[in-house]
Parts: C-alpha cells; structure tokens; sequence
C-alpha cells in the first residue's frame, strides 16, 4: 500500500472577525502532514493568526478569489511531493477536521477525488433549492453522483491535481481612482 502525506489547503480571506481559522489549523494538523493557508489578500490578521497556529501561510496583496487562491494551494502543495493526498477545507470551521481521516481512507481505497457533503438542513430555503438545483445539473451533465457540488470540502491524489484545470483571471493591483478621475 502507497504511503501518502497529508497536505491540507485552506484558503482564507478577512477570517479573524469569524474566530475560527486558529482552531481549524490546530484541528487540521492533528490528521495532516502540512496545512497550507492561502491568505487571499486579507486586510485584518488572518496571515499572523494562521502563522502562530502553525500553518504554512502563502499571502498575497490583492483579493484574487477562491480559485486562484486553491490553484497556488494545490502548486504548493505539489512542490516536491509524488505521492500526496491533498485535502481542501473552508477557514470558517464549516468543515470539521475530524473527518479527514475518512477523506484518506476513500483515497487509500483507490478513489482519486472525493467530495465532502455538508448538512445543509438550516441553511435558507432557497440556498437549500438552489443547491439541489446545481447538483442536479450537474449530475446530469456529467456522469456523476455527487450530492453537494458547492462543498469545498474534498479530497484529491496528486495524480487528480495535477489534472485539475482551475480557471480566473488574475486581478491586477489597481490604483483607486476611477477611469473618469483627472489630474
């Protein structure tokens, strides 16, 4: 059997005001080798709190969104390693470490990708809807079964990442006058 490490990507944006990334990074590092943050250009202490936790903090200025922050995540976590199963979880603690354990065992068991499902029963009403909607959709446009397509809790193997195809457009440092502005 292939003996894997755990490397866990967290992408995070202004978290301080929610209080939770410090004890999702502490959770995280009883199941995973390396925890990654990827600090998508926070104005508050996120990069300080994730750094004292004990994770591994990629940070860049400007707010390039979720995508690109999991895409420089996966590279990082790709750096070096052949053999890696990397995990993706939200800094919110919307995702419990606890079950990284099962993400591994999936992997270990020869699946390449494995989705996480969340418990969606007091969310609003029309989230409710429009998350079936979107998994519907996507279950019949792909042959998949997946229950909960806008969960960011998943697993992949490195031979998944590298396959993965992430699309953005990287935002350019703007200066804050507006296009009418004269001198």
């Amino acid at each position: 059997m292939k003996t894997y490490k755990i490397v866990t990507i967290i992408p995070a944006y202004n978290e301080e005001r929610r209080g939770k990334i410090y004890s999702v990074i502490k959770s995280t590092k009883k199941y995973a080798d390396k925890v990654i943050v990827i600090d998508d250009g926070s104005t508050d202490n996120t990069s300080k709190i994730a750094k004292r936790a004990g994770a591994k903090v990629i940070r860049y200025k400007i707010n390039q969104g979720l995508s690109y922050a999991t895409h420089l995540g996966i590279k990082e976590a790709l750096k070096g390693r052949k053999d890696v199963i990397i995990i993706i979880l939200d800094a919110d603690g919307q995702h419990n470490p606890k079950h990284i354990p099962e993400f591994v065992s999936k992997i270990e068991k020869g699946y390449d990708y494995v989705y996480g499902k969340r418990n969606i029963s007091n969310y609003p009403l029309i989230r409710r809807i429009g998350n079936f909607g979107l998994s519907t959709l996507t279950n019949l446009l792909c042959p998949t079964k997946i229950k909960d397509t806008e969960c960011g809790y998943r697993a992949f193997t490195s031979r998944a990442a590298k396959k993965i195809k992430l699309y953005y457009k990287k935002k350019k440092k703007r200066n804050n006058k507006p296009k009418w502005y004269v001198k």
